[in-house]
């Protein structure tokens, strides 16, 4: 990512051709269910790992994705990291594996919304916790992807970008502040500076995570509101340049987190 707030909206590109459109729907939605699965398979880790099952009692978590992703044929154009994860028996991701995964919840939130799924994106500053449900769903109805005749606009994908670029621009000028940072050079420096000077304490100008302004935000809160900005911002160009065909969809399908 450039360390300074990149220019403002774009000229929207030529719309895309009916068949570009719906082969890049397509794409999105089996991305979104690869995303989907690992983060179920997250969520059942994660029970088993706290909870010791009665007797008798089998868990199908590994095999019903297995099916899932042969079924909508991609299960053979997986990356190979993918198919090890899944393949891996039940009750058998470490906890670094879960933790990691968990990290594609807010990619997953952005699919969802890319193929409109859901209609409304909540900003950096109002993000809620992850929510395995939000997986689950399309785990275990992966029509509401696959049938989809929807995907995002130019202009609010453009609005989404630069809300997200403001959080993230704004929380790394905070976090070079406080030390959690490191500036690059005496430029970032200055740039991070002046940002966090402009507005610190500043209610009606420093934006909000949850109830308090950045500025008064606990380093944990901070580095977390950092960390989704930056994966927004990443996320929200590539699929601005997959629309406006800079870009063309890759193969092996890979966890974006």
């Amino acid at each position: 990512l450039h360390i300074a707030p990149q220019p403002g909206f774009t000229s929207p590109p030529p719309p895309l051709a009916p068949e570009a459109e719906a082969s890049l729907r397509e794409y999105l939605s089996r991305v979104a269910i690869l995303h989907a699965v690992l983060l179920d398979r997250a969520g059942s880790e994660s029970f088993l790992l706290r909870q010791e099952l009665p007797p008798n009692v089998e868990i199908l978590t590994r095999r019903t994705h297995i099916d899932l992703l042969r079924n909508i044929n991609i299960w053979d154009d997986l990356a190979p990291s993918e198919r090890e994860a899944i393949m891996m028996p039940d009750g058998h991701w470490e906890p670094e594996r879960i933790h990691n995964v968990n990290y594609g919840m807010e990619t997953l939130r952005l699919l969802r919304w890319v193929l409109r799924l859901d209609f409304y994106l909540p900003t950096i500053g109002r993000q809620p916790r992850g929510d395995y449900a939000l997986a689950h769903e399309l785990v275990t109805t992966p029509e509401k992807l696959l049938e989809s005749r929807k995907l995002i606009d130019h202009h609010s994908l453009q609005v989404a970008l630069k809300a997200a670029e403001q959080y993230y621009f704004r929380c790394l000028a905070e976090s070079i502040h406080r030390g959690y940072a490191e500036a690059a050079n005496d430029e970032v420096k200055n740039w991070a500076t002046n940002a966090y000077a402009s507005v610190r304490g500043k209610q009606d100008e420093d934006l909000i995570l949850g109830t308090r302004l950045i500025s008064e935000a606990d380093r944990s809160t901070l580095l977390i509101a950092s960390a989704w900005a930056q994966t927004r911002v990443r996320f929200l160009r590539w699929v601005r340049a997959l629309v406006s065909q800079e870009e063309q969809p890759q193969l092996p399908y890979r966890f974006l987190a």
